[in-house]
């Protein structure tokens, strides 16, 4: 069977488990995601969609990707610049760059241990741990560009 066959009849056990319809565009985003590490934004994902579906609309790849996050396909990752899917819905951690943007991926050992919580807390789900820095890229473009010396005041 071909690999774009399997891809195909996964969507439709995933489209029928869901009570959807499998429609052209909620299996084309499906494509897109798969294996995708750049964590995209919904615009990103509909400059991509758009070459194959040229009229879809930016409101329709976004209920769509809520879908997929309501059953566990992606995970939306707020409190960024921009929303932002992550096409690996597996428990990982996340690597923020403050210059460009970029978000990778990255795995903590098993032994990490976390602080003890509050007693009145109550449970915890799920742990993610975001770290903001600068990618390599950024670092680099930083050494090169020489510091500004402030304007002397009032001379």
């Amino acid at each position: 069977m071909a690999k774009d066959q399997v891809l195909r009849d996964r969507f439709l056990k995933i489209c029928k488990g869901a009570g959807w319809k499998f429609t052209m565009q909620r299996y084309t985003i499906f494509q897109l995601i798969q294996n995708n590490t750049s964590h995209p934004t919904v615009e990103m994902i509909w400059k991509g969609v758009k070459k194959t579906i040229p009229m879809i609309s930016p409101d329709s790849v976004y209920r769509i990707l809520k879908d997929f996050v309501s059953i566990g396909l992606l995970r939306q990752m707020d409190g960024l610049q921009y929303v932002r899917f992550d096409c690996n819905p597996s428990v990982h951690n996340h690597l923020v760059c403050t210059g460009c943007g970029t978000v990778m991926d990255f795995e903590t050992p098993q032994s990490f241990s976390f602080p003890e919580l509050p007693e009145h807390f109550g449970e915890v789900d799920n742990v993610e741990l975001r770290l903001f820095g600068q990618c390599k890229p950024c670092t680099e473009k930083a050494k090169q560009k020489q510091p500004i010396e402030p304007m002397p005041i009032g001379i």
